[in-house]
Parts: structure tokens; C-alpha cells; sequence
């Protein structure tokens, strides 16, 4: 709760602790720090602080040095932008309300449940003229404003990366078009003799068979009779005896 208010979508949530007794208005009520604006300096004191913050809800927090409350608004009802203070010299002193944290709300009721186009207490007369807008519905413009450019400036980018993808996969696709549509060339890779001896043994046989035969000097053959053996001897002397 020390982080309230909170929203959603840039609208105001009314979160409040749990109660046990529950009325039909609850949750009514959300923390908001206001600072005082138009308060002279030499009236920033806790007595002057605690006067304006009885005519804004309960007081819950207050920072002296920087004029600002913290209070328990009833978020039920529309906001206070303006309270009329009397002063110790019986002077009558108007001091603005500046709300932090203040995101959409009516501009002309000061409502948290409505913009100001949609406001009901608006008359149709004044509808589409402009009115004056205080501290408070300044800083919720600009934050709108802010918002709003950062939402731009996401989406911008994300269109932007999302177009360099879609041309990183455009290029991705050529590429690899052109190199499937380019014919492969083997690379001829140069083997070791053993592969090749390997791969190729009848002929590394042929080239040394060829070399030693080159040269090995050229020899003449004859035709010699098979050599005898002893029985076609003993034969032969038998028939000479027996002639």
C-alpha cells in the first residue's frame, strides 16, 4: 500500500486493506500524496498543513519542507483541485491541489470514473468548448503524451526489427537459391600412394612387371626333350640287349 494509487491501462484502481466490517462503499479510499500550490513560504508550517488536510480526508503522511500531504481520499466522490484556506490575518487564500500519480480522469467534474467526454454533469452546451485545466490535469496530459510516444516509439521499432528479419530471410532465401542453382564441381583431392595402391593393385603390378622386364636382357629359348628317368633307361638297354 506504500506504493498507492495504482492503475490500470491508465486508469485508477481503488485498492484498500481488508476490513472486517465491509459497508456498501468499500473500497472507498486510496493514498495520494498532494502538494500545495499558492501557499506563501512563511505559512508552510504543520499547523497550516493539518488545516488544509482536514478539509481533504484523513492525514496519513506529511513532508513539511516540500508542502505535501499524504491522504486517505475518498475516491467515491470528485477530486478537490482547489480549497479556499483562511489565513491567521483573516485573509482568504485559494491554494491549488496537485495530485501525483494522477492518471485519466474528468477534467471538468474531477470524477475517477469518467473522462470529460463522456461526463454526465457536463452540460451539451460546453461540451465541445475547451476549459481552463489545472496543475494536476497538466501532469496527467503530459504523462498521456508520454505514454503515448513510448507506445509509438515500441511500435515503431518493433515494425522496424520486424522488417529486418523479414529482408534477413529474403537474402537468406536468394542465397541459398544461387548456391542449389550453381552445378557442384568435385574437388579432386590428392591421395596417398598406398590408396592408390589399394584402390589400383593389377596395375601397379603391370608397371613392375614392365620395368624388370625392360631391364632384364633380352634371352633366347630353345625346345629341350624332358629329361629321362631311370625306367625309360633300363627300357632302351633291355631292347638293345634283346636286338
Amino acid at each position: 500500500m506504500r506504493r498507492a494509487p495504482f492503475h490500470y491501462n491508465r486508469w485508477m484502481i481503488i485498492l484498500q486493506r481488508w476490513e472486517p466490517v465491509v459497508s456498501t462503499a468499500f473500497p472507498k479510499r486510496t493514498p495520494f500524496w498532494i502538494k500545495i500550490h499558492g501557499l506563501p513560504l512563511h505559512y508552510w508550517t504543520v499547523e497550516t498543513l493539518y488545516a488544509i488536510a482536514k478539509g481533504l480526508g484523513p492525514r496519513l503522511d506529511d513532508d513539511v519542507p516540500q508542502g505535501k500531504l499524504r491522504i486517505d481520499v475518498d475516491c467515491l466522490s470528485n477530486l478537490e483541485m482547489q480549497l479556499p484556506l483562511e489565513l491567521p490575518s483573516g485573509d482568504v487564500l485559494t491554494v491549488d491541489l496537485e495530485y501525483e500519480k494522477l492518471e485519466k480522469h474528468c477534467f471538468y467534474c474531477y470524477s475517477l470514473f469518467h473522462e470529460e467526454a463522456s461526463c454526465p454533469t457536463k452540460p451539451a452546451a460546453v461540451r465541445g468548448s475547451a476549459q481552463a485545466t489545472g496543475i494536476s490535469q497538466q501532469n496527467t496530459l503530459r504523462s498521456l503524451e508520454e505514454h503515448r510516444r513510448r507506445h509509438d516509439q515500441r511500435r515503431t521499432s518493433s515494425n522496424q526489427s520486424r522488417s529486418s528479419v523479414e529482408r534477413s530471410k529474403g537474402n537468406q532465401a536468394v542465397s541459398q537459391w544461387s548456391t542449389n542453382s550453381r552445378p557442384l564441381l568435385s574437388e579432386r583431392r590428392p591421395q596417398p600412394a598406398h590408396a592408390s595402391h589399394q584402390r589400383y593393385p593389377d596395375r601397379e603390378a603391370d608397371k613392375y612387371y614392365s620395368y624388370h622386364h625392360q631391364r632384364s636382357p633380352r634371352r633366347e629359348y630353345q625346345v629341350r626333350s624332358p629329361p629321362r628317368t631311370y625306367k625309360d633307361h633300363h627300357k632302351s638297354r633291355a631292347r638293345s640287349y634283346q636286338s
